[in-house]
C-alpha cells in the first residue's frame, strides 16, 4: 500500500471488506466522482499488469460495437519463473474469443451500463463479475471476449498445496454461481458444479462403498476379502486413468503439455468438490449468497 501511494496510485480504502464487489464499487464511485464524463472502467486484479495497447484496442472495439457492455481479452503468464501448475491454472481459465456468458475479474465495462445494473453485488462471496455480466445480458447487452492480449499475470510459483487451495476456491465459486444463476436459461456453473460433484465426490464415494461391500461379501463367503478390495481399487484407478486420457486428448491449453494438463485437471476435481461442500455446508457464503 505504501509503495502504491508513493507511486501516485489513487487509493480507496474500504473499512468493512464485504468482498471484491464492495471494494470495486467504492473504487468506481471515486473514479466517477473525479471523472464525471467517464465512459469506460477497467477492472484489474492484483498481480496483473495491463498489456500495452489493450485500452486503445478495447476503446476502438467498444466504439464499433455499442451493444457490448463488457469486454475482456486474453491473459498471459509472465516469463518470470512460471511453474507447470501456474500454466495449468492459467489454461483452466482460458476461453475462445467471441460472445461469452460472463467475463473474468479482469474486464472493461461501459460506465453507463455498469451504473444501470447498480454495479457489483456486495452480498455474494464469489464470482461477482459473472453475476453482473448475467444481469447485463438480461437487459439485452452483450459480453465479449477479444483475442487481443489484455493483461500479463505474474506467476505465483504455485506449490501443489497452493494449487489445491485454488481449485477449492474455484469449486466454491462454482457452487456460489450455481446458487445464484444455475437455473435455466443461464445455468451458470451448473455443469462445472456437477462435474466437481461427480468426479470429486460421487465416484470416490461409490468406489469406497463398493470396496466395503466386496470386503463384507468376501468375508461372508469365506473368500479372501483383499481380492475384492483390490479389484475395486483397480477399477477406480482405471476409470480415472481414462478420464485423464480423455482430458489430455481434448486439451486445448497452449503452453501446457497435454498429459500433465489432463492429470492435474482431473486431480483438481477432488479439491473443487471440497470447495462445493464448503459453500453448501460450511462456507461463509451459506449465510449470505443463498
Amino acid at each position: 500500500l505504501a509503495a502504491a501511494k508513493e507511486a501516485g496510485v489513487n487509493i480507496v480504502e474500504v473499512a468493512d471488506n464485504g468482498g471484491g464487489g464492495r471494494s470495486r464499487n467504492a473504487g468506481y464511485r471515486k473514479l466517477k466522482k473525479e471523472n464525471p464524463d467517464l465512459r469506460y472502467v477497467q477492472f484489474l486484479d492484483s498481480g496483473a499488469t495491463l498489456a500495452p495497447g489493450w485500452l486503445d484496442h478495447a476503446e476502438k472495439f467498444m466504439a464499433r460495437r455499442p451493444e457490448v457492455a463488457a469486454l475482456e481479452g486474453r491473459t498471459v503468464l509472465g516469463d518470470n519463473g512460471a511453474t507447470l501448475l501456474d500454466r495449468v491454472s492459467a489454461s483452466t481459465r482460458a476461453a475462445p474469443p467471441g460472445e461469452i456468458q460472463s467475463a473474468g475479474p479482469i474486464a472493461l465495462f461501459r460506465a453507463d451500463a455498469f451504473e444501470q445494473v447498480g454495479g457489483f453485488r456486495t452480498d455474494i462471496d464469489a464470482d461477482a463479475t459473472a453475476d453482473i455480466c448475467i444481469r447485463l445480458r438480461r437487459r439485452g447487452a452483450h459480453v465479449w471476449r477479444s483475442d487481443a492480449v489484455m493483461a500479463v499475470i505474474e506467476p505465483r510459483r504455485l506449490t501443489l498445496k497452493a494449487w489445491r487451495q485454488e481449485a477449492a476456491r474455484r469449486g466454491f465459486a462454482y457452487a456460489a454461481g450455481a446458487a445464484l444463476h444455475g437455473a435455466p436459461p443461464e445455468r451458470l456453473n451448473a455443469r462445472e458444479q456437477a462435474r466437481a460433484f461427480f468426479w470429486g465426490g460421487f465416484v470416490p464415494s461409490l468406489a469406497l462403498l463398493a470396496a466395503i461391500v466386496m470386503a463384507l461379501a468376501s468375508g461372508a463367503l469365506g473368500a479372501d476379502a483383499l481380492i475384492g478390495v483390490v479389484a475395486v481399487v483397480t477399477g477406480f484407478v482405471t476409470v480415472y486413468a481414462l478420464k485423464v486420457a480423455v482430458t489430455a486428448i481434448r486439451a486445448d491449453a497452449p503452453g501446457v503439455p497435454a498429459w500433465p494438463y489432463g492429470f492435474f485437471t482431473t486431480l483438481g476435481h477432488f479439491s473443487e468438490f471440497s470447495g462445493v461442500l464448503k459453500y453448501w455446508f460450511g462456507g461463509p457464503a451459506s449465510s449470505g449468497s443463498k
